[in-house]
């Protein structure tokens, strides 16, 4: 069966907090990929800095950072008028008053506590990241902003973040998790750093208006499942027809290339459904076997379309799911 491997996996890290500094073992793995070697464990605090205005994470990593060390930091703030304010605590600090005021600089301790006490500022955040306001939920430079306008290297939770929101405004993506990751090795806890690992699917061109995909759900874009009938990802077959000279309804594309669509001829109607079921092929690696059939529920949703048909599901009496466009 060739070559195996045992990997030996690392406890869970713990989500029950630190003694007395409200933050788990988990927020501190995190905390210290951001700063660097600049945060010390709880027990070690480094400057003395609190105001109401911090938040937990915010209040740990400047009291574990040396005095000097610009950490970077979101700042909400209750009025416009606050914005001249931090400007001249921190004359690089970066604003925004869309969709409501605030800031974003590098303060240390010193700064962040002159901060805390301006009558406008409500909240601040620890900010690490490329976009300087993702932390508040507010994208006035875009959702990930072009390299000079960014503040620094994009953070792993900035990421994660900004995919989410990019998932909630278009119905062709989708985010889920799969678990955690083996992680790097953080010498600072002396244990091995494991990231939840994000999954970001995207699907193709599709009208979801169009009969042939009636009751699909918008991130289905695969007629049916590509690795279980043998070929590599990007050579899969796929019978198309040249989108300039199509002159019919489209309903799913390919490369630009019609894969899915309709065309009227006299009293009636052409369905065409591309590579539906192509057949099997040997050729690539396949260890896990193949599969007789691997038609898609999507697949198997527009052929029922296609046929004018519909599926309908009952548990005790009950319709619990219906499918397909039916009519003739």
């Amino acid at each position: 069966m060739g070559n195996t491997s045992t990997h030996r996996a690392d406890p869970p890290v713990s989500e029950h907090p630190f003694t007395d500094v409200g933050i788990s073992r988990r927020q501190f793995l995190e905390l210290s990929a951001a700063t660097g070697a600049a945060l010390s464990l709880p027990g070690n605090a480094t400057a003395e800095a609190d105001a109401a205005a911090f938040d937990t994470r915010y209040r740990y990593v400047q009291r574990h950072t040396p005095a000097a060390h610009a950490v970077p930091t979101a700042i909400d703030l209750t009025d416009a008028t606050g914005i001249a304010a931090v400007g001249a605590i921190d004359p690089d600090a970066r604003t925004t008053t869309d969709p409501a005021p605030a800031a974003f600089a590098a303060l240390t301790t010193e700064q962040a506590v002159a901060v805390a006490d301006l009558p406008t500022a409500a909240d601040l955040h620890f900010a690490p990241g490329g976009n300087p306001f993702w932390r508040l939920g507010y994208y006035p430079l875009g959702t990930f902003p072009d390299p000079g306008r960014c503040v620094d290297y994009l953070d792993i939770e900035e990421v994660a973040a900004g995919f989410d929101r990019l998932a909630e405004r278009h119905d062709r993506m989708r985010t889920f998790g799969i678990g955690p990751s083996v992680g790097k090795y953080n010498y600072l806890s002396d244990r091995r750093d494991p990231r939840d690992v994000m999954v970001v699917e995207l699907a193709e061109d599709i009208d979801g208006e169009h009969p042939l995909v009636t009751d699909r759900d918008p991130i289905q874009d695969h007629l049916w499942y590509i690795a279980p009938l043998g070929y590599a990802e990007d050579e899969a077959p796929v019978t198309s027809i040249d989108g300039t000279a199509f002159d019919g309804t489209v309903a799913g594309t390919v490369g630009g290339d019609v894969a899915v669509g309709t065309l009227e001829l006299g009293d009636g109607t052409i369905q065409i459904i591309g590579s539906l079921l192509p057949p099997a092929n040997q050729g690539d690696l396949h260890p896990f076997g193949m599969l007789d059939y691997a038609a898609t529920y999507l697949g198997h949703l527009v052929t029922t379309n296609a046929l004018f048909a519909q599926q309908v599901h009952e548990v005790d009496d009950e319709e619990v799911l219906h499918v397909g466009r039916g009519g003739n």
